[in-house]
């Protein structure tokens, strides 16, 4: 069973952020779940990279000031701290990655489904007696089980915000070590986000392997600066 808050454009924000903590809260006392299942995902707007989708699973009553929403901390090493916070609160905690050349075979709404139905299954299998909790605004196609998608859950929903903690931390430190690879692209600073920096480093360099076929921006861009393996190959071979 699944649910769905239904939100009017003429509503004021924050009086669909209070109905939709008031509709969750409704939802725990009528089906009284032993466990929430928060589920979010980090990289969808990247041009390079993975994108990662991470669980983590609480206690309904269950709540910590310094666990939040992952872009609300200041600092990468304020957001690894708060990572640990999650490791040693939380009853589980899991991964799943869209490499880039999954995203570009299979599209990226069908990987970001299908990693939040592997996440979702294998959790439930652990803790059946709970209600998964996705930030956004689609539910899980094919999850048999009680979930509810909710619009900035990972502001008031312990377990979505470690989720996207934790979905946050890995692609970063997936990012910064690809980073060491190409250093031409700074993905240390823009994790693979197209920033005018970034733009203009695929500019000089070319595409690497690991952007985005899925995304027309660098589709374009391949076609105009080529393929970084390719490029560097030929400068390789020119020097000796």
């Amino acid at each position: 069973m699944s649910w769905r808050r239904n939100k009017s454009p003429h509503r004021k924000r924050k009086m669909e952020d209070n109905q939709s903590k008031t509709y969750l809260q409704q939802l725990i006392e009528e089906h009284k779940p032993e466990y929430i299942i928060g589920m979010d995902e980090v990289g969808w707007g990247a041009i390079a990279g993975p994108l990662v989708i991470a669980c983590a699973v609480y206690k309904p009553d269950y709540k910590n000031p310094k666990i939040r929403d992952s872009k609300t901390y200041s600092s990468h090493n304020a957001r690894l701290k708060a990572f640990d916070l999650v490791q040693d609160t939380a009853v589980y905690v899991a991964y799943q990655e869209a490499s880039p050349g999954n995203l570009a075979v299979f599209g990226a709404g069908p990987m970001l489904q299908n990693s939040y139905l592997i996440l979702a299954q294998r959790a439930i299998a652990h803790y059946p007696n709970s209600l998964v909790v996705i930030d956004g605004a689609h539910t899980i196609k094919g999850l048999e089980h009680k979930q509810v998608c909710l619009a900035k859950a990972d502001t008031y929903v312990t377990a979505v915000s470690a989720a996207s903690i934790a979905a946050k931390v890995s692609r970063d430190r997936t990012m910064i070590k690809l980073g060491e690879k190409y250093p031409e692209y700074e993905w240390f600073a823009n994790k693979g986000y197209p920033t005018p920096q970034h733009i203009e480093a695929i500019k000089k360099v070319g595409v690497s392997e690991h952007h985005r076929r899925n995304v027309e921006t660098v589709v374009e861009l391949e076609k105009k600066h080529g393929i970084y393996e390719e490029r560097i190959g030929r400068e390789a071979c020119e020097e000796a």
